[in-house]
């Protein structure tokens, strides 16, 4: 088995009881085919950029361990999530539980480089917003598929600088 981390957000709209039911479903559905090696509380976070127009959500954060051939069919089953606004799935061993300070910096630095690449991303993608807004160069339904690929860019280099 291999051994991935995935992390959550989840609809800001959700009340307690509801949260607790999806974070259950999510649980099994990787218990389905692996196995939970650790699960981190759920918190609240303010994001830095709106996703599917939500300005807050649920956060979590699971390691778990499953056989990599069964990950697209815990990917799709994710996606029909209507509640689950976005979730980032990679490669990753289970954090020691008293990481060195060069372990602690190393991730910081990922998350740094993460950040920035999402920050840039999202620039560009409000610089193309106000074009289109101005009628300068692009047509709005053109406009909408490079949102699309902008967004699955964003997800794209997370995962690279996470991998890494």
């Amino acid at each position: 088995m291999t051994e991935y981390q995935i992390a959550l957000l989840y609809s800001p709209d959700l009340n307690e009881s509801s949260l607790e039911e999806l974070k259950i479903k999510v649980e099994n559905l990787i218990k389905e085919s692996g196995e939970i090696k650790q699960t981190n509380k759920i918190e609240k976070i303010k994001l830095s950029y709106p996703v599917k127009k939500k300005t807050e959500a649920f956060f979590a954060v699971i390691y778990f361990a499953m056989e990599p051939e069964k990950i697209p069919l815990l990917k799709t089953k994710l996606d029909e999530e209507k509640d689950i606004l976005r979730f980032l799935l990679i490669k990753d061993k289970l954090p020691a539980e008293n990481p060195s300070e060069e372990t602690i910096k190393k991730t910081h630095k990922k998350l740094d480089k993460g950040i920035e690449a999402v920050n840039i991303t999202t620039k560009n993608k409000e610089e193309a917003d106000e074009m289109a807004v101005e009628g300068e160069k692009e047509p709005k339904k053109k406009l909408k598929n490079k949102e699309k690929k902008e967004e699955i860019n964003i997800d794209e280099e997370l995962e690279k600088v996470l991998n890494e």
